[in-house]
């Protein structure tokens, strides 16, 4: 493949977060009708493998204006997504699918959840992110919650339609608040990226575990970032501050509409300018301590992780949570 050639794939990656980034996180309210549907395949709105979109990549990326991947990035984000960069995403998509990909057979015994991957051995959140007293339930990873928060998994694998990020739900008391659910680093590390969210409600704030200060405004490659969404940082945090484990970085900003706020955690894999995004839970990454703490509220990997192949046989719509797109903490 040519380095040009690399360059348009790669786009399809950050397409894939961009929902994540930039979408407003309001989440239906778990009703007894919601948690019914559960037991009801949902319509299967996943973007079709086989399909060819209609233009060419060069083509698209004529129409957006962009010339390279960090260019088009832009454009798409600062213009609301329009339909050249929703087809452009598409094709990306068909591109980067593998045969080993396709939704596995109905016939196949299917686990929901999953423990954590022992081949990450990567444990580096060593201090609980978020005050877990004040949280009511929070959702798996590969939820039908929120919106689309999609990519690469860290087998390199594309996954579609799906959350792949935690939403914390605050109990009674605290919603609506900005200056009550405390966050703080889970390691050691850097503020390499802060922005105001879309909504805008809260600053969004990536955190890496190194001491690196980024490359032309992104993270640094090959390294974790911990992404708070709607944070209220303390004045105290910007890019380039240096944080230590269990440093306070401010507080959940759920002011209405939000229902919500969310973690997620990111690494940009490759080398030589070009670079993809794979998502992961928090979870897959925790000290003993961290996972004993969650344990207390009734949260373990093997609750908080569905697997690919459950979520592949039942796409998401987003219209409404399901029973297993959200566990109930203990108290």
């Amino acid at each position: 493949m040519s380095w040009f050639g690399s360059v348009v794939v790669s786009i399809g990656i950050f397409f894939a977060g961009l929902f994540g980034f930039h979408q407003p996180q309001n989440i239906p309210p778990i009703t007894q009708s919601s948690v019914q549907s559960s037991t009801t395949t949902l319509p299967n709105t996943t973007p079709s493998t086989q399909a060819t979109p209609s233009s060419s990549v060069a083509e698209l990326m004529q129409q957006i204006g962009c010339s390279d991947m960090a260019s088009c990035v832009s454009a798409c984000s600062n213009s609301g997504m329009p339909p050249a960069c929703v087809e452009l995403q598409t094709l990306m998509s068909v591109q980067q699918t593998k045969p080993n990909q396709q939704v596995q057979s109905q016939q196949t015994t299917q686990t929901q959840t999953q423990a954590p991957s022992a081949s990450l051995n990567e444990d580096f959140i060593v201090v609980t992110p978020v005050d877990l007293s004040k949280i009511s339930s929070i959702s798996t990873f590969r939820s039908c919650a929120g919106h689309d928060y999609s990519g690469l998994d860290v087998q390199g694998v594309m996954e579609t339609n799906r959350s792949m990020k935690h939403y914390f739900m605050p109990l009674p008391a605290y919603g609506g608040t900005k200056d009550q659910i405390a966050e703080y680093a889970p390691f050691d590390g850097t503020v390499v990226k802060m922005f105001t969210e879309q909504t805008p409600i809260g600053q969004q704030v990536w955190i890496d575990d190194s001491s690196d200060p980024g490359y032309g405004g992104n993270p640094p490659p090959n390294v974790w970032n911990i992404i708070f969404f709607h944070l209220n940082p303390l004045p105290s945090i910007a890019v380039g501050t240096h944080v230590h484990a269990g440093d306070l970085i401010g507080y959940a900003d759920i002011e209405p509409p939000l229902q919500t706020f969310d973690i997620g955690l990111e690494k940009y894999v490759g080398s030589n300018g070009i670079y993809n995004m794979e998502l992961d839970s928090i979870f897959n990454h925790m000290s003993a301590n961290v996972l004993e703490t969650f344990a207390q509220y009734g949260a373990t990997p093997g609750d908080m992780i569905l697997t690919k192949a459950y979520r592949d046989a039942n796409p998401c719509n987003f219209n409404s949570v399901t029973a297993n797109d959200f566990v109930t903490l203990s108290h």
